[in-house]
């Protein structure tokens, strides 16, 4: 329409220096009719086509044999549906397991490592509670020992053994006197039972005093043992409250982080075999067959969004697109409908060019309003721009 417009222009132009010429031609009669002068409105005028909303041509990510078709010509889709499956799913499925299995695996183990570190946190805490109470006993026995009316006891001791050990000396003297008669001699034989009396008297009086210096110094040791475990505990205790080991800890989150990397890898290579609407809409072709061997350079299926129609335009020049801005209003002529004419405005201006038969061109993109059910995808339209 708009070179129409530009021919009628041209012709009108060339009809009006023609009949200036007649002015100076003697054959001219004053007859002759006028031509319509063409006067400019100072709108913009263009062409272009009706799209719908939005529209994608849907190909399979991957290549493989079409198990399944779900949906034909005109059907209506939502977001995420399947449109179409590929098959030979079996090896992808058995990763996908493999994977999922590997992030349980990998859970667990990080599970039981705190699990395990507050049973440790626990049992070192019953260690610790046990060690004190092993030094409130040793540090009770030692109390008892380390008293003066304890030192006393080993101090009497001490002069008991002194004491035997007189009387033993004694006793060997006395019994070294009648050593050399005859075993059956009765003053021998009585000499002899006072030497072993004595021997046993100072025996046991030895006894005694080390075994009093022994729990003395027993008590002392297991109270220096009981306060050494005591602060082993503690710090066993203590190590345990900031959780699992961290290298170990480390060690299981990165394993459970490739596992989980492994799931997601594995899930979108079984998701790339089923072809998804991306938005709602309607199915305008299906360029595939069941049983079909495809790749990612055929498209499978075309949808489009007809809630919405625009008008992008084909022919603004960079003199005509300065002149237009976003929210600019515009009338909107369909070429195969001549009786109707639509509204719309701007919504899109494009910021690169494109080069046609020399001209520097820019696109437009103008939604309609309230368009009419007759409008098909396509359409070639006129646009005459509001000034």
């Amino acid at each position: 329409m708009k070179n129409n417009l530009k021919i009628f222009s041209i012709f009108s132009l060339t009809a009006l220096l023609l009949s200036s010429c007649s002015v100076f031609d003697k054959q001219s009669t004053p007859e002759s009719t006028p031509v319509p002068v063409v006067v400019d409105s100072g709108s913009v005028i263009s062409q272009g086509n009706l799209v719908p909303k939005d529209y994608l041509y849907l190909a399979f990510p991957g290549g493989g044999h079409i198990e399944e078709i779900l949906v034909k010509e005109g059907d209506q889709v939502t977001d995420g549906q399947v449109l179409a499956r590929l098959g030979d799913r079996q090896p992808y499925e058995a990763n996908l397991t493999a994977a999922q299995m590997e992030v349980e695996n990998a859970q667990q183990t990080l599970d039981d490592l705190h699990k395990n570190a507050d049973i440790t946190s626990a049992n070192a805490w019953m260690a610790l509670l046990d060690a004190n109470q092993h030094v409130i006993e040793a540090q009770v026995a030692w109390n008892n020992v380390d008293t003066d009316e304890y030192q006393g006891k080993i101090d009497d001791a001490e002069i008991k053994v002194s004491d035997m050990k007189t009387a033993l000396d004694d006793a060997q003297t006395e019994f070294d006197k009648y050593a050399n008669l005859d075993t059956d001699n009765p003053t021998r034989k009585d000499a002899e039972t006072a030497l072993n009396e004595a021997q046993d008297n100072y025996d046991n009086a030895v006894h005694e005093r080390d075994q009093l210096i022994i729990d003395r110094d027993k008590a002392q040791a297991n109270l220096q043992l009981a306060q050494a475990l005591q602060v082993q505990a503690q710090g066993d205790y203590d190590s345990t409250r900031q959780g699992p080991d961290p290298d170990q800890l480390k060690l299981a989150q990165m394993n459970l982080d490739t596992a989980q990397a492994h799931l997601t890898t594995a899930q979108a290579a079984l998701d790339n075999l089923d072809l998804k609407a991306p938005f709602g809409g309607t199915v305008v072709d299906v360029n595939v067959s069941t049983g079909e061997l495809v790749g990612m350079d055929k498209w499978a299926v075309l949808i489009a969004d007809f809630s919405q129609w625009y008008v992008e335009t084909n022919d603004l020049t960079e003199q005509e697109v300065v002149n237009l801005s976003i929210g600019q209003g515009a009338t909107i002529s369909p070429d195969a409908l001549p009786d109707m004419q639509l509204s719309g405005k701007i919504t899109e201006i494009a910021d690169m060019f494109y080069v046609q038969a020399g001209d520097v061109l820019y696109k437009v993109r103008l939604l309609v309003d309230q368009p009419d059910p007759n409008l098909r995808w396509g359409m070639t339209t006129e646009i005459t721009f509001n000034p």
